[in-house]
């Protein structure tokens, strides 16, 4: 994956950023705010429903501090795409769970920012 990554930009406000093609999206790349040769760093895409160029699709990004979260387009305003945050926990057995920030009733056992990830638990 690191050798379509094109090599460092940097935005107007300094901002560096890595990027490569979205094969089913000419004008929508994926988006790295972290170095893809540093530690940390994983492949921008998670699917959770749905083909690759859904709507259904999250993705997964990273702001500047290090918090992960998942996001997809929001078909009723394309300048307010619809967000997750979610948060890691440990269970009294010490395997971990996942919630929602914005829903803590919302809760998943698997890795919600992992490929394949198929939502919360019912």
């Amino acid at each position: 994956m690191h050798a379509h990554l094109c090599p460092p930009t940097h935005a107007e406000d300094g901002t560096t950023y890595w990027w490569r093609a979205n094969p089913d999206d000419d004008d929508d790349p994926e988006v790295s705010l972290t170095d893809p040769e540093g530690p940390g760093w994983r492949p921008g895409w998670a699917f959770r429903a749905g083909d690759e160029g859904s709507a259904e699709v999250w993705r997964v990004a990273e702001l500047p501090d290090g918090t992960r979260y998942l996001w997809r387009p929001n078909p009723e305003d394309e300048d307010d795409p619809e967000t997750q945050f979610w948060v890691e926990g440990a269970l009294e057995s010490g395997a971990p769970y996942w919630y929602d920030n914005a829903d803590p009733e919302k809760i998943s056992l698997t890795d919600p920012f992992e490929a394949g990830w198929e939502g919360p638990e019912d």
